[in-house]
């Protein structure tokens, strides 16, 4: 490997998405009940080193659960209807093909295309883990026996943020299958001009 590079991809679609998870893991490990204070004050003192080995864990993180929540992504787009979901597949493996032709047509759109590919990542692995971030938080600090009212404003942020970035989801999906429609039809009707 001549050099490393991290994508938009990456970033949007591991890194990010896996700073709850690593921040939920540490806190399960923590002998005392998690707050927001204690979160801040766990970072201000981070070395460079130690920051980007936390980054490195995210991004494992990240990367690993992305199936599961690809997974749960799967089944809960279906609940928008086949009016938001085109009654496209899910998975865009199936129209791989046209993905191919815009790429090599329309390098553009590609271009747009995996954009919202990496957001509609982003998003489905992002409300996976705010989800298991809301869920795990008030348990393990329940079982600590420290529940306070700033840990149940923190759930209740992370699970309305989950459903947000589920329905962005959703958006980027119906998005991207419109952007391969529309290609498409644009570079069939070039091919008879």
């Amino acid at each position: 490997m001549d050099s490393f590079r991290l994508s938009i991809f990456d970033l949007f679609g591991a890194i990010i998405p896996g700073i709850p998870m690593l921040i939920l893991i540490i806190s399960l490990f923590n002998q005392s009940p998690t707050n927001i204070l204690n979160l801040i004050e766990r970072t201000e003192n981070l070395s460079l080193s130690t920051s980007l080995l936390a980054l490195l864990f995210a991004y494992l993180i990240g990367f690993s659960t992305q199936y599961l929540s690809y997974e749960v992504f799967k089944h809960l787009v279906p609940l928008w209807g086949k009016k938001r979901t085109k009654g496209f597949p899910v998975s865009f493996g199936k129209r791989g093909e046209e993905v191919s032709l815009i790429r090599e047509k329309a390098p553009e759109n590609y271009k747009v295309l995996n954009t919202f590919f990496a957001h509609r990542t982003m998003c489905y692995n992002g409300f996976f883990s705010l989800l298991l971030f809301g869920i795990g938080i008030p348990i393990s600090n329940f079982i600590k026996g420290g529940l306070s009212v700033d840990v149940v404003g923190l759930t209740l942020v992370s699970l309305i943020f989950s459903f947000i970035l589920l329905r962005r989801a959703v958006s980027f999906h119906e998005w991207s299958h419109d952007l391969i429609t529309d290609s498409i039809f644009v570079i069939k009707k070039m091919k008879k001009h």
